[in-house]
């Protein structure tokens, strides 16, 4: 897999408020014969260089030897005082109508950290993650909760000095168990150079009778451009 990102994007990280990562605008599926692009987004930006529309492109039939493009959804961004308030998001039916999907809400405090967020389906309260945020207003530590207040889950966030991501993990319930562990590796001149991904899964049988977890384990490598190559550090 191959992940393409627009430059001009930077500027609307989805970490800054409570995700891990950034959308990339291409993504293609390396095969033996041929790169596959299995879709695309398109960005468009307000008079401060945040995105208020994201549109994803795919290709109905990836696989074919034809190059078709099909827009299958839309992202709309809305912002209050700079900070985003509100994501809706459509999808387009096989007649091309366009129908809202999902609505997600953001609050703020008063020093403008997020501190909760509330995803509506068709208009009705599905779930809502409460955030608590450090000092420099980044995510520590989101916990889900259902429209009627049970706790579904916990995600914890640490970062490195310099402020990027140091290690994420999610947990069922209220940290009941660990489900997924990621931990971002930088060489000594601070590069993101690979990331580790371990994901328990718990299975209670007779062979099994502690619930001791199947672990499976992601590695990415991060591929720096020729340009970069010169400046990258060293991996312990």
């Amino acid at each position: 897999m191959i992940e393409v990102y627009d430059p001009d994007a930077r500027s609307f990280v989805v970490g800054s408020y409570g995700e891990i990562g950034q959308f990339p605008s291409e993504v293609y599926l390396v095969g033996n014969e041929k790169e596959v692009l299995l879709n695309r987004m398109t960005y468009n930006y307000n008079d401060d260089g945040m995105v208020v529309e994201e549109y994803c492109y795919e290709d109905p039939n990836p696989y074919d030897e034809e190059e078709e493009e099909d827009l299958v959804s839309v992202t709309e961004y809305t912002y209050y005082s700079g900070n985003l308030a509100k994501e809706d998001y459509y999808v387009y039916d096989a007649s091309g109508v366009k129908n809202l999907a999902s609505t997600t809400e953001w609050t703020y405090d008063e020093n403008g950290f997020p501190i909760r967020k509330d995803i509506y389906y068709d208009s009705v309260l599905s779930y809502y993650e409460e955030i608590k945020c450090n000092t420099k207003g980044k995510p520590v530590e989101m916990r889900q909760y259902t429209y009627n207040g049970v706790l579904t889950g916990v995600r914890e966030y640490e970062y490195t000095e310099t402020g990027e991501y140091l290690t994420y993990r999610e947990y069922t319930g209220d940290k009941e168990a660990l489900s997924v562990e990621t931990n971002y590796v930088y060489d000594s001149r601070d590069y993101l150079r690979r990331v580790d991904v371990k994901y328990y899964d718990y299975i209670y049988d007779e062979e099994n009778e502690n619930g001791e977890p199947q672990i499976s384990e992601e590695h990415y490598e991060y591929i720096y451009p020729s340009d970069v190559q010169n400046r990258l550090g060293t991996l312990e």
